[in-house]
């Protein structure tokens, strides 16, 4: 009854992330178990609850939105009129997403990337990676991460970062890309599937360097994924799918709220006091209105 309530306020959130200042939305997913499914349902072993968030130089909004499957089509279709960068993992719906609709560009993670070579590293003995081309690739990664967290420390405007970045990111992608793709990698190895997976997003890499506002990572997203794991730990499973909705309303009420630093059960028992009396998009979780009046001091 409450997720009923409040939805007029979780899809005023969607429109609003939808049509974002930055225009830049992180896109990542997670698993989620249906306990009573439908007869025509009965073999599906997962479903899948998505998270959309928006960028760290926007106002915060986290939208956590529920599917039966995986399939794009049905997941996304909020997203079809979308005009702006989806930062995301390699997932392939988002390819057919782009595909679809030729105004979204794609940022993939560039933390996906280096996770491989990452892990190539720590299974190594320590007189192997002096010579390792993984530790190489790695250490041309750290520089791009190492300029984006001065800029970050720097408080730098996205106009500024933009400016850095095509300085400064150009010549360290010469040296990533000659070390991904002029040499020879022993096949079927764990280097070669790592170079695999680099060579596979690379063109999709640099979208960053356009805005100020992207990030080269899906960090913000993964983080916003992380407190729906940890809540399914105890719940596990959802009852029904549409126990699943109502969940995920919810979720993106509250975790906005938090987001946004505001008390959440004195803001919940506003929302319920005044949803018939005050206009939907002054009940928002980032509104200026529930700012100055619920914001943790």
């Amino acid at each position: 009854k409450m997720a009923n309530i409040l939805n007029p306020i979780y899809q005023v959130m969607k429109d609003d992330l939808l049509n974002n200042q930055a225009k830049v939305i992180h896109a990542d997913e997670t698993t989620l178990a249906i306990f009573k499914r439908p007869l025509a349902d009965q073999l599906r072993k997962k479903s899948y609850i998505y998270v959309y968030t928006s960028s760290f130089y926007d106002r915060q909004i986290a939208i956590y939105d529920f599917h039966e499957s995986r399939a794009i089509d049905k997941t996304a279709k909020w997203l079809t009129d979308y005009e702006g960068v989806i930062v995301c993992d390699d997932y392939a719906g988002y390819t057919k997403l782009r595909r679809e609709n030729p105004k979204i560009n794609l940022q993939r993670c560039f933390a996906h990337v280096r996770r491989r070579f990452v892990d190539i590293v720590k299974a190594l003995p320590e007189d192997k990676k002096k010579s390792s081309y993984a530790v190489k690739i790695l250490d041309v990664i750290g520089k791009l991460f190492h300029l984006e967290s001065l800029y970050k420390k720097q408080n730098l405007l996205p106009s500024e970062i933009k400016r850095k970045r095509n300085k400064e990111h150009p010549l360290i992608f010469k040296e990533l890309e000659v070390l991904l793709f002029e040499y020879d990698y022993k096949p079927n190895s764990a280097i070669a599937g790592a170079i695999a997976y680099a060579k596979k997003v690379w063109p999709e890499l640099t979208t960053y360097l356009s805005s100020g506002y992207i990030e080269i990572t899906n960090n913000i997203a993964e983080r916003a994924v992380r407190p729906f794991v940890i809540n399914r730990k105890v719940f596990m499973t959802s009852g029904s799918y549409a126990g699943a909705r109502y969940t995920t309303a919810l979720f993106s009420i509250i975790r906005t709220a938090r987001l946004n630093d505001v008390n959440v059960s004195e803001y919940l028992e506003y929302v319920l006091d005044n949803i018939q009396k005050k206009d939907v998009k002054d009940l928002c979780p980032y509104s200026t209105h529930i700012l100055n009046r619920f914001k943790n001091a």
